[in-house]
């Protein structure tokens, strides 16, 4: 592994971490357009990896370009869909029946969703 190798496996560890909230949360998703690019500019990276022979960078990086492939095929709710979700189950986020504070919370997480896909 040379030292090139190594400076891209850490790139993509950091965004495969960095990414890890959007793939978990079921309302916190970027829009999907950014998705799609950063997913395909990332497969490039990729490819680009093993004509160079970067192994080490070649996994790694398949690993954080299939997280942002995923997140553009994940299902994207706003928060009053996932707590209506959720009371259909038969509960809440916290597994108590719904509460003002459930819903003052989705309120904040969709508001907040919806700045950032204008951006």
């Amino acid at each position: 592994m040379n030292w090139q190798d190594l400076v891209f496996s850490i790139g993509n560890v950091c965004f495969l971490v960095a990414n890890m909230g959007a793939i978990l949360s079921p309302t916190q998703k970027p829009p999907r357009l950014s998705c799609t690019i950063t997913a395909i500019c990332l497969w490039a990276f990729v490819l680009t990896y093993a004509s160079l022979d970067l192994w080490f960078s070649f996994c790694v990086g398949t690993l954080s370009a299939s997280g942002w492939t995923l997140l553009v095929f994940q299902k994207r709710m706003d928060a009053i869909e996932y707590l209506d979700e959720v009371h259909k189950k038969g509960g809440s986020p916290s597994k108590n029946p719904l509460t003002l504070k459930d819903l003052q919370v989705a309120v904040k997480q969709m508001k907040k969703s919806r700045r950032r896909s204008c951006l």
